[in-house]
């Protein structure tokens, strides 16, 4: 495999040094990367999150409503990441509390059912009415229930 036009060890002159040095370089820099996707893979099998999983809630942190979203519903069904209902309701509250009408209306059923928070009616109610009003037709259905 040639590497480059010039020899391994010669003098390049476009740049002027050694091609071997240039590709030792390359080698150690790659080497680094490499080895940091390495440790972040194995860091999230370590946590039972998948890559794309981690990516996702990177992305939230980074303010993307809707990987909160995805990423309330990875924890909330256990997919690519463990099992967590109370994770699954911090997320949607992230989403829900910046605007993302499906986090709240997750988030709704959370505080009605008692999953991953403490059981709150009012709560509920309150967020069955905020997705009510952008008209959601689920969350206007269970409003009228708790009512």
């Amino acid at each position: 495999m040639i590497l480059s036009r010039y020899s391994i060890g010669s003098q390049n002159p476009k740049y002027g040094f050694s091609s071997t040095l240039y590709w030792t370089k390359n080698l150690v820099v790659l080497t680094i990367i490499s080895s940091s996707l390495l440790s972040l893979s194995v860091a999230a099998l370590a946590t039972g999150i998948s890559e794309e999983a981690q990516l996702e809630i990177d992305q939230c942190l980074d303010g993307n409503l809707s990987a909160c979203h995805e990423v309330s519903m990875r924890y909330e069904f256990g997919d690519d990441v463990p099992l967590d209902f109370e994770k699954s309701a911090s997320y949607c509250a992230k989403g829900c509390y910046s605007g993302h009408i499906n986090s709240c209306y997750n988030l709704a059923v959370s505080y009605g059912d008692g999953e991953g928070v403490e059981r709150d009616e009012k709560r509920a109610t309150d967020l069955y009415d905020r997705v009510c009003k952008y008209g959601d037709q689920d969350g206007c259905e269970r409003l009228n229930e708790l009512r």
